[in-house]
């Protein structure tokens, strides 16, 4: 019976740390162990996870200095010894059959990683219905690549929660340590290796909205700069691989800009972020990832106003 390994990264936590470690270790399939890395958390978390631990022996507690979520996966990556790997965040939780399913899935089409759809859940515990392997609807791909920021019902978002991974694919498949939006660049990557993958829209993760977390505070000339060296990254990453850079080029770069100057304009204090963005578009223009034929027209022409107000 293959064991899986969950990692879950935990920092300041304690409002949703018990129902997250209620969720995994009262999952249908019971071979797992439980990473948990204490990213230097400076609230109730350490005790919470420490009482867990005493009564499950599945669970392993690692204690560190804040470093931030890519660090927690990482270290958790390095401590996994199951043959998949799942990474839960600490704030979440998922349905009872989430890994049994996920497993299935994967061993039943002899695949790489599996996906699946995910509820967004503001209040509560919705009612987790049991779920019949002969209902559930998916589609196998052998070219992932294609499906990230697809239109399509089956599509690769942003997200490494909502997977399970073959380990040997992704253990030393490690993340862009101290920054913000990190699982972009990780999950890029992952999918240009083109791992047979299959994806369900069965909802089998339940995201907690969460307003201190990261991608709901403010956006800041960090975030934007987080955000460049994930494109930078993938660019050196694609150098050599022509299928990545032409969807570098044609999808990923017109998503990030999209995206970074929509929270810009969300923001009052804009001159620094414009500042960064103007300096992000002429990098993306000197190595020809700025092309006029995949980017809205209209967004063009403010980025090249951005560039020659605020580029250098």
């Amino acid at each position: 019976m293959p064991k899986i390994s969950v990692v879950i990264p935990v920092y300041n936590v304690e409002k949703y740390l018990a129902r997250c470690l209620d969720s995994v270790t009262k999952q249908t399939y019971q071979n797992l162990e439980i990473i948990c890395i204490d990213d230097g958390s400076t609230d109730n978390s350490p005790q919470i996870l420490k009482t867990f631990a005493a009564k499950d022996k599945r669970i392993i507690s690692i204690m560190q200095k804040n470093k931030g979520v890519s660090a927690a996966r990482n270290a958790g990556l390095q401590k996994a010894s199951g043959d998949y790997i799942a990474f839960i965040d600490s704030d979440d939780f998922v349905h009872p059959q989430f890994l049994e399913v996920m497993l299935h899935l994967l061993m039943k089409n002899e695949a790489d990683v599996a996906f699946c759809g995910f509820v967004k859940n503001k209040n509560g515990q919705p009612t987790a219905n049991k779920i019949f392997f002969e209902d559930i609807r998916f589609r196998t791909i052998t070219e992932p690549l294609s499906s990230v920021l697809n239109h399509g019902r089956y599509r690769i978002k942003f997200m490494v929660w909502n997977g399970l991974y073959k380990k040997k694919l992704v253990q030393h498949h490690l993340f862009i340590e101290g920054i913000c939006f990190e699982d972009y660049p990780w999950i890029v990557s992952l999918m240009s290796q083109n791992p047979k993958t299959v994806i369900t829209n069965q909802q089998l993760y339940y995201y907690t909205y969460n307003p201190g977390s990261i991608t709901k505070t403010a956006f800041t000339v960090k975030k934007a700069n987080d955000y460049w060296t994930g494109l930078k990254y993938l660019f050196e990453y694609f150098k050599q691989n022509k299928q990545g850079l032409s969807f570098l080029q044609k999808r990923l770069v017109p998503n990030i800009f999209k995206t970074q100057l929509q929270l810009i304009e969300k923001e009052t204090k804009k001159d620094d972020l414009y500042a960064v963005l103007a300096e992000e578009l002429y990098w993306a223009k000197k190595e020809k990832l700025l092309s006029i034929w995949h980017n809205n027209w209209f967004r063009l022409r403010k980025y090249h106003k951005i560039m020659n107000n605020k580029g250098s």
